[in-house]
Formats: structure tokens, sequence, C-alpha cells
């Protein structure tokens, strides 16, 4: 089932799909798109998955802060370790062309 309004369209390795009519009133979107909470498309756009992430995970680890004391140290790495994972540098090529 898919929510006509709320969907857009984004051509993949080419233009806006000049002469493609899509169905139910669905709109082509240039530069990207976001599914699942992740920015899609060119580069530009895709910097916005690491927008405030620094403070993102500053505002995570502030959370856990009165739970560590009562951790072990294993709990503590692996907690630590989850975080940083996600704040990793992003890949250097975008995996859409």
């Amino acid at each position: 089932k898919v929510n006509w309004g709320k969907s857009e369209a984004l051509m993949a390795g080419g233009g806006l799909g000049e002469g493609l009519t899509l169905p139910g009133g669905l709109q082509w979107r240039s530069g990207g798109l976001r599914y699942l909470g992740v920015f899609l498309g060119e580069e530009s756009f895709m910097r916005r998955n690491w927008e405030d992430s620094l403070e993102k995970t500053r505002g995570k680890l502030e959370k856990w802060k009165w739970l560590l004391p009562k951790m072990s140290f294993r709990g503590r790495t692996l907690h630590k370790t989850h975080v940083l994972y996600r704040c990793r540098k992003p890949p250097e090529k975008p995996f859409i062309k």
C-alpha cells in the first residue's frame, strides 16, 4: 500500500524522468529523498545524515551517565563501543550515483 500524498520519486543515474509519467500524482524529486530516516541522493543531500551527530551522541551518553557506575566493565565497554560506532566516518563514495 502506497501513501501517494507523502511519496516522491528520485531518478537514479539520469535526469528528472523526462517524458515519464508517474502514477497517483507522484512527483519527481531532485537532489535526494529521505527513506526510513536516511537521506539518499546527491552527496550534499546525504551530508544531512551527519548533522548534529556529535550533539546527539553526547546526549545519549549523558542519559546513561547515572547507570555507568553501576555497570560492569564489559557493559560500559559495550555501551561506549555501540555509541561510537554510530559516529564513524561516512563512506567516501555515495551508494547511489
